[in-house]
């Protein structure tokens, strides 16, 4: 079993979505980053960050905090 672990996005104008059970962090059309929600245990969005409402939805149903 894995530690869940705070995952922190920097990337400007990234979008974050949900991928089945999975976060997608996507700039510019790319994939940029990708993790496992029951691996998350916090999120820290640093500028300007979109979250899509799937994403904002699973992260809620799962308890990750999200700064």
């Amino acid at each position: 079993m894995s530690e869940r672990r705070t995952v922190y996005v920097t990337h400007p104008g990234a979008v974050l979505r949900r991928s089945g059970e999975r976060l997608r962090v996507v700039a510019r059309k790319k994939t940029v980053a990708e993790v496992r929600l029951r691996d998350l245990q916090r999120l820290v969005l640093l500028g300007n960050i979109t979250l899509t409402p799937a994403a904002l939805g699973s992260l809620v149903d799962r308890g990750v905090d999200t700064v």
